[in-house]
């Protein structure tokens, strides 16, 4: 596989090199427009607008471009000509520019900043509803447009995903990125504390403009997350007076949330509050089987029955802010009640029996009540600075964060037989004060006229847990709990990361790249009741990264990048101590698991339109030390689950999107990806496939039904994978919503059924050294949802009659 990868880079660069040597010299003689788009009253950039690029005499199109993060545009190998320039972006007045003339003498123009001014005017009574793309392609990363997916409605960041290209969310929840569930979860660019869904499940999707999937990120990043990350962007208003929105939604499996925030934005100051509450459940049938061999005995089990998931949360927040032209200065608190669990009422059939003999010598049918809740209270406090300085983009911005929690995981478990007497159960608790500190500096300083930059800044990450854990188990004879003093537990963890980066970019006519060096020192101590799991560590490591891109013709571009990342082990990882699940499930940490790190590769081609875009990666990522749960026997008819550094991976694929306007009234966003999966493990069981060809292929249909109404269909098929000891079923499911605006667009209703045709059926095995497992869970049928949002001062969508291409549905943003 080395010499595989090895010699497919070497090919890709011997294609890719020639273009640069040999590209068109006559390029260097075209032309080129540079500019900025701003709000006209707040001064402020605006991202991802389209700006289109017209032939003056026949007033058509040439090519295009997107306005970057800091609203910078750039649209080169113009020939020559008069051109005029015309700007779009949804909830502003459409701009066009003066004719400019590009000539061999003048063939670089640099136009003064495009001020939009917010649509607000009724001109011949004519509504205009605009369209943006649901899906941003960048050098580094993919931007997710929220309000692109309907069927996210009143549910939440996880629900967005669904529909989003690289990412897999199964039946109940379970979100990996390219077939891998190390990833960090990061909200509003700072890292959340919570891992990989919880982390989504807490955010409302009501409340995210956008989602911005880093597969390879720079060195700019935290470290942390094999598979990459992903960064939730929450909605903020840049609008002057009163500003807000308000969002409630209920559906048939009893989940409801509410959640507003408020806005009032004045001259040079600002101030918000805001709330929100959620209960969010998962139900579904859940069946197992189970069977263990010790020494001469098979024990086994079926189980059937309701299982619910739940994540709930009630919290506030509020915050100000100062802001001038050189400076800004924003201070959010948040306090609240948050937390996460399940439930399950199964019904159990057991039998033991010896090897060889197929009559059971004893048996039993119970029934088990699981329950698990782990919550916590919490306030955070949250400091970001600007300074802006002379020359544009050039800063240095400054962030403080901090969190205290008090938390509390409660487990119970009763096994009943039914005559109404208590056969088995344990209870358990683990009582947690966690504190969080984490601040840093970025500088930025243009180069090369402003085309390239040179970036750096420092990180430090504190964090601390002290806690204990104790645990009851049921006795028979004595009727009660009685509490286990061999399983008490005191700990205290401390983890202490400083980081330092530095990135290098530029672009060299139509050849841009992106160096970037990382240098993370992480100190880590656990200290335990148990002495042989207490231990210190140090560590130092190198994360470099690497992005590079070439702009061909037509619109045609080819990237390639690299990075460096690892999965540092969180303290659940840790823990000495042993926790159960069920009566039949029992699992526990490692102390001695390692970092697992990553190598990853990507090459890329992007082909925009004006509106659509077509893209194609390769992308290779290498595993070492993967850290896994590894499922073995604890006693008869009891499992351990336990973390270990099980060896490496190997991952080698290709991904293909296309963002598609088949019509003005029809939206097609599409994407597959296949790739090949193979794991090296130390615990290899014989006879299970250490490699599979994974592939996974969804659509996303819009249907524009009429300015103030919209259909969606989605669809989505993930197909089986393999891991260290056992394998993953296919599954497909699909989604239908439609959304409908009242009250002049501020009020919208949208109502969402999820998995249409009832096709959704997680379904995995496990195979180990005398144990063998199936599991299956089928959701919730039918799933309906219904929500409302209600906007307050929110962009206005009157403005004046543009050409036909806007006439589609407003809120489909970037």
């Amino acid at each position: 596989m080395r010499k595989q990868i090895t010699s497919l880079v070497i090919v890709v660069f011997a294609l890719i090199i020639p273009v640069f040597v040999l590209a068109d010299e006559s390029d260097d003689k075209k032309g080129k427009i540079l500019g900025k788009i701003i709000d006209a009253n707040e001064k402020t950039a605006i991202a991802f607008a389209n700006v289109g690029l017209y032939a003056a005499e026949e007033k058509k199109l040439v090519c295009g471009a997107i306005s970057e993060e800091d609203g910078s545009f750039t649209i080169d190998k113009i020939v020559e000509g008069k051109y005029y320039v015309e700007v779009k972006f949804i909830g502003y007045i459409a701009y066009t520019s003066e004719n400019y003339e590009i000539t061999s003498t003048n063939s670089r123009i640099k136009v003064a900043p495009i001020e939009l001014d917010i649509a607000s005017e009724i001109i011949d009574e004519v509504e205009v509803v605009a369209q943006q793309r649901a899906m941003v392609y960048k050098m580094d990363k993919k931007i997710i447009d929220a309000d692109s997916y309907s069927s996210a409605a009143g549910g939440t960041a996880v629900n967005i995903l669904e529909n989003v290209p690289s990412v897999a969310v199964d039946v109940e929840g379970n979100v990996t990125l390219r077939g891998s569930a190390s990833f960090t979860v990061f909200i509003d660019g700072r890292p959340s504390l919570f891992e990989g869904g919880l982390a989504l499940e807490q955010i409302p999707a009501g409340q995210v403009k956008n989602i911005e999937i880093i597969t390879n990120p720079s060195a700019r990043y935290d470290a942390e997350g094999t598979a990459g990350i992903i960064n939730v962007v929450t909605k903020k208003s840049s609008n002057k007076g009163w500003n807000g929105i308000i969002n409630i939604s209920g559906n048939t499996a009893e989940s409801n949330a509410a959640d507003f925030v408020m806005t009032n934005r004045l001259e040079k100051f600002y101030w918000k509050a805001g709330a929100r509450y959620f209960r969010n459940y998962r139900k579904g049938d859940f069946d197992q089987f189970k069977q263990t061999i010790i020494n001469d005995t098979i024990s086994g089990f079926e189980s059937s029955g309701d299982r619910t998931g739940k994540t709930y949360n009630a919290s506030g927040i509020a915050g100000f802010g100062f802001f001038n032209d050189k400076s800004t200065f924003d201070f959010e608190l948040e306090g609240g009640d948050q937390g996460s669990g399940y439930r399950g009422d199964l019904i159990y059939k057991e039998a033991y029996k010896t090897i060889g003999n197929e009559i059971p010598f004893e048996e039993g049918i119970y029934e088990s009540y699981d329950f698990k809740d782990l919550n916590e209270d919490y306030i955070s406090g949250n400091m970001n600075y600007k300074r802006t300085f002379s020359g544009e983009g050039h800063t240095l911005t400054a962030n403080l964060y901090g969190k205290y929690g008090e938390s509390l995981e409660y487990f119970e478990n009763e096994l009943t037989r039914f005559s109404g007497l208590q056969k088995d159960g344990q209870r358990s608790w683990e009582e947690e004060f966690r504190v969080t500190i984490r601040g840093g500096a970025d500088y930025i300083r243009p180069i090369n006229g402003g085309r390239g930059k040179l970036e750096t800044g420092y990180l430090f990450n504190l964090y601390i847990e002290d806690g204990d854990y104790g645990m009851e188990d049921y006795d028979e004879e004595e009727g009660d709990f009685i509490f286990r003093d061999e399983f008490y537990s005191v700990y205290r963890f401390k983890r202490d990361i400083h980081a330092l980066y530095g990135i290098l970019s530029d672009q060299v006519n139509d050849f841009s790249y992106q160096l970037g060096l990382r240098g993370e020192y992480t100190y880590r101590y656990l200290g335990s009741s148990e002495e042989w799991a207490s231990q210190t560590e140090n560590r130092f490591d190198l994360f470099p990264s690497g992005h590079i891109a070439y702009q061909l013709p037509k619109e045609h571009q080819i990237s390639a990048s690299y990075s460096r990342r690892t999965v540092r082990p969180r303290l659940h990882f840790l823990e000495p101590y042993v926790t159960f699940a069920d009566s039949y499930t029992a699992r526990t940490g490692n102390p001695d698991v390692r970092p697992e790190y990553v190598n990853s590769f990507e090459l890329g081609w992007q082909k925009n339109f004006d509106q659509d875009f077509i893209s194609f990666e390769v992308f290779h990522r290498r595993k070492q030390d993967k850290i896994e749960r590894i499922r073995t026997v604890y006693r008869p008819n009891v499992t351990l689950d336990s973390i270990s550094n099980v060896g490496n991976d190997y991952s080698s694929g290709a991904e293909a999107m296309a963002l598609l306007n088949l019509s003005d009234w029809w939206l097609l966003n599409t994407s597959a990806n296949l790739f090949y999966y193979r794991i090296e493990s130390e615990y290899k069981v014989p006879g299970i496939d250490d490699e599979s060809l994974n592939w996974q292929a969804r659509f996303s249909n819009t249907f524009t039904l009429g300015s103030t109404s919209r259909l969606q269909f989605d669809g989505n098929y993930v197909g089986p994978s393999v891991s260290t000891q056992g394998r993953r079923d296919a599954f497909f499911y699909t989604n239908l919503s439609f959304r409908q605006q009242f009250l002049k667009r501020r009020l919208s209703a949208t109502l969402t059924m999820r998995d249409v045709m009832k096709t959704a059926k997680f379904k995995s095995t496990q195979t180990g050294q005398g144990l063998y497992s199936e599991t299956a869970v089928t959701p919730f049928y039918p799933n309906i949802k219904l929500t409302l949002s209600y906007r307050i001062n929110q962009l206005n969508p009157k403005a004046k009659k543009q050409s036909t291409n806007d006439d589609l549905f407003e809120g489909s943003s970037h």
